[in-house]
């Protein structure tokens, strides 16, 4: 499986007009407040999930901000960038190719698994044949949400 790093992730509410760009490490990152609850910290990393096809849980105050998510990341030395909107995922690569996206499985999700290195195939039920399962099938062993835990999957 390839290093992947989050260089830089731009939060932007369509609802409200407003951004936050946030700057990671490639070693460790840390997300902290100085107040205790509902400030955005679980938000920021489910945004990067997003980015990504999974579907975290966002309650209705934040759906209320009709947000669009780009995430810039590394992938063994080359630049890429996600961008998310509703369903729409615009995924550019390394030498500025575009690749557009409007389901989260098929297409999407092979480019994904292609540009990671990782060759994961599921069976489908009932049927002989492999298929290329959906992002979230990959990121889920790096994220258990906060609110719902272990016990609503």
């Amino acid at each position: 499986m390839s290093r992947m790093y989050y260089k830089n992730l731009m939060i932007m509410s369509r609802a409200k007009g407003i951004a936050a760009k946030f700057d990671f490490s490639e070693s460790y990152n840390l997300i902290l407040s100085d107040q205790k609850n509902n400030v955005g910290k679980s938000s920021l990393v489910k945004n990067i999930f997003w980015c990504f096809g999974c579907e975290p849980y966002f309650d209705d105050r934040w759906k209320s901000l009709d947000c669009e998510v780009a995430l810039d990341f590394r992938i063994d030395g080359k630049i890429f960038c996600i961008h998310r909107y509703k369903n729409t995922i615009t995924l550019i690569d390394d030498i500025g190719v575009k690749h557009k996206y409007t389901t989260i499985g098929g297409d999407f999700s092979s480019y994904l698994l292609e540009l990671l290195n990782f060759d994961a195939k599921l069976k489908v039920r009932d049927e002989k044949h492999l298929i290329t399962p959906p992002p979230a099938f990959y990121f889920l062993p790096f994220y258990i949400d906060q609110k719902k835990g272990w016990s609503n999957l």
